[in-house]
């Protein structure tokens, strides 16, 4: 360890690592990440381990570049690292963490551990400092948060700073419960679309099934980036998630998913007992498809596609409207494909970035064009589905003018085949729907099919 130099100009800054550099709380992550791995095991098990501290404990070597820093501190940091001050990091994380992240920025001096309780005591600093160098060192300026920067800087905080920050911090809850994805949910209403008989208390039906399961979704989307902080991190663009960049603490879900779970018990409450069912397994399956089985080989496409089909099959029942088995097949093909779509797009990421394997799931970039081959397949799968489908509405004549469904089908070729060649080149970097919701073809496209249909009625 170094000594601060007591002849230095500007006094040395002497940087809290766990509340001003880091806009994360390890520890936080660290007991997530324990509940995910053990979340099979007793909660007993779990308890027990939460409350010895057991998941404070390294059992492999830290990843600095992994963590979320305040990049405005940083910064800060580095242009009076260039301007001559000399940095130390203090932290009441454990050795290993502060020397990882001493080591990964190459700004410090130095560094040295506290206990939690003086971490922002200025006495609490020097007397570890004393400890450390044998001496006491009056003449260092402590910053214990990110605001500490801007008063030593005479940056500043204008007045209008709160209500800023208020507001970021909405924006970043809108982002964390992903309200761009709630687009998936639009499938809830293709039975009261699909059907010559429905009625306006079905649209109403399918607007609270809607809701129901976007709320639904939202709880699953906190959990699932909770639980893949490190793999989203290391993702071009899964890094700007809010609780993987920083934006939001952990803790944030504490209070965020048990008001997601009322609204979505409220707006579920009128519905059908068989819809409320549904929409529980749907839960379960989310819920075990982020701990688990999206890590097991071509088990997580299956399990996404079904989760795809579970939303058409819900709206049906929300409204009593039951899809055809016709409509079902259709569905399970249909949705597949998309699910293998994502697949591709996240390989031909993994291919671009010249990665050999995400960090949380199980397929290669080798598996590229056998991904590739199977999305064409199922995608082609249903059309080929839906062909026979008009074939036998056009010989029983349940719609008033069933041979104008033929016409849908040439939308459906052009719009899976340019999923699949989109996935194929790198451009979608999203869930297929998602992408749809916003992209100005797939959206012709849907209005089209959607003409097509109500023509047929």
């Amino acid at each position: 360890m170094q000594n601060f130099g007591t002849g230095a100009v500007t006094p040395p800054w002497v940087v809290n690592l766990d509340h001003a550099l880091l806009k994360s709380n390890i520890d936080h992550e660290r007991a997530i990440a324990v509940i995910g791995q053990e979340i099979f095991s007793f909660p007993s098990r779990i308890k027990s381990i939460i409350a010895s501290g057991e998941f404070k404990i390294e059992k492999r070597p830290m990843d600095a570049s992994a963590l979320a820093y305040n990049q405005d501190v940083l910064d800060a940091l580095k242009r009076e690292y260039r301007n001559g001050r000399k940095l130390f990091l203090c932290s009441a994380l454990p050795y290993s963490v502060v020397k990882a992240v001493c080591d990964y920025h190459g700004i410090f001096s130095g560094f040295f551990v506290l206990d939690a309780a003086s971490q922002n005591e200025r006495d609490g600093v020097r007397r570890s400092i004393a400890q450390e160098f044998g001496s006491i060192i009056d003449d260092f300026e402590l910053i214990s948060l990110p605001a500490d920067i801007g008063a030593l800087t005479a940056a500043g905080h204008g007045s209008g700073q709160s209500g800023a920050l208020v507001w970021t911090n909405v924006l970043s809850i809108i982002s964390a419960i992903r309200v761009r994805q709630w687009s998936k949910n639009v499938l809830v209403f293709v039975p009261v679309m699909v059907s010559p008989v429905s009625t306006t208390d079905n649209w109403y039906q399918s607007i609270l099934a809607f809701l129901a399961f976007s709320l639904v979704a939202s709880i699953s989307y906190v959990c699932n980036d909770l639980l893949d902080l490190q793999a989203d991190r290391a993702h071009p663009t899964k890094r700007l998630r809010p609780f993987a960049s920083g934006a939001l603490p952990v803790a944030t879900a504490l209070f965020l998913v048990p008001i997601l779970l009322v609204a979505a018990c409220v707006a579920a409450f009128p519905l059908a007992l068989t819809f409320q069912m549904t929409l529980v397994l749907y839960f379960m399956l989310t819920c075990l498809y982020s701990i688990y089985l999206k890590r097991m080989l071509m088990i997580d496409v299956v399990v996404l596609g079904c989760l795809y089909a579970i939303r058409v099959a819900a709206g049906g029942e929300a409204t009593g409207i039951r899809p055809s088995e016709w409509l079902i097949a259709f569905s399970v093909f249909f949705f597949l494909a998309l699910a293998l779509i994502k697949r591709q797009a996240e390989l031909a990421t993994m291919l671009k970035l010249r990665r050999t394997k995400a960090g949380n799931r199980s397929y290669r970039t080798e598996d590229f064009p056998v991904i590739a081959a199977l999305a064409s397949s199922a995608a082609f799968n249903a059309v080929t589905i839906y062909a026979v489908f008009v074939w036998f509405e056009v010989q029983n004549e349940l719609y008033s003018t069933p041979e104008a469904l033929w016409f849908a089908i040439p939308m459906l070729v052009y719009w899976l085949g340019r999923m699949v060649l989109l996935a194929h080149r790198g451009s979608m970097l999203e869930d297929p729907i998602v992408f749809g919701a916003t992209d100005a073809k797939s959206l012709i496209c849907g209005a089209v099919v959607f003409g097509i249909v109500q023509w047929a009625h």
